[in-house]
């Protein structure tokens, strides 16, 4: 799985819907209307570039390009930091997921389902399968990031913990802001 595929999907997750109302096109729309950046908090998966582990990862958003959302994810291996270009196209699937398929610069692409949105702490849970297991990423926006750090928001933490409760990387900490 390609680290920057990972990480614009989490750009691309924050949607609306609480456990028994499934999240809206529009609660999507809504919800990715951010000029700050939106910080990968947790994943249920290590990423490793050159024997150093991927951290202090977000998304900002850029001008969208024929109906595309475009992000440009920043992310840390060690000393070493690297920018990456990310587009996102939204469908709405059968029943009531809405899937964000992440695409990187060459074209690779991992699709994603949204699965949980709190609008009051602006936290979002993504999944997506690798060889057949679920992964998940907890995303959080950069106003309640440092509020919510290291819980990362009650409401979040529980859903994650019901989709993905084996493993938890942090990749977030507020070193992460010593750019």
């Amino acid at each position: 799985m390609n680290f920057f595929t990972v990480t614009l999907f989490l750009a691309l997750g924050v949607t609306a819907f609480g456990e028994a109302t499934p999240p809206t096109l529009e609660d999507l729309k809504a919800a990715l209307d951010t000029n700050d950046e939106i910080w990968l908090a947790l994943r249920s998966y290590e990423l490793e570039i050159n024997g150093e582990e991927q951290k202090c990862n977000y998304v900002m958003k850029m001008p969208m390009k024929n109906d595309e959302y475009h992000f440009l994810q920043h992310f840390k291996c060690g000393a070493n930091s690297g920018k990456k270009d990310l587009y996102v196209r939204i469908e709405e699937a059968t029943g009531s997921e809405l899937n964000l398929t992440v695409i990187n610069k060459t074209g690779f692409s991992v699709p994603y389902t949204m699965q949980f949105w709190d609008e009051n702490h602006h936290c979002f849970v993504l999944t997506f399968k690798e060889n057949d297991q679920v992964q998940c990423e907890l995303h959080v926006w950069e106003q309640d990031v440092d509020k919510l750090y290291p819980k990362f928001g009650q409401s979040c933490m529980e859903r994650y913990g019901k989709l993905c409760d084996k493993k938890k990387h942090q990749l977030y900490s507020p070193e992460c802001r010593k750019r």
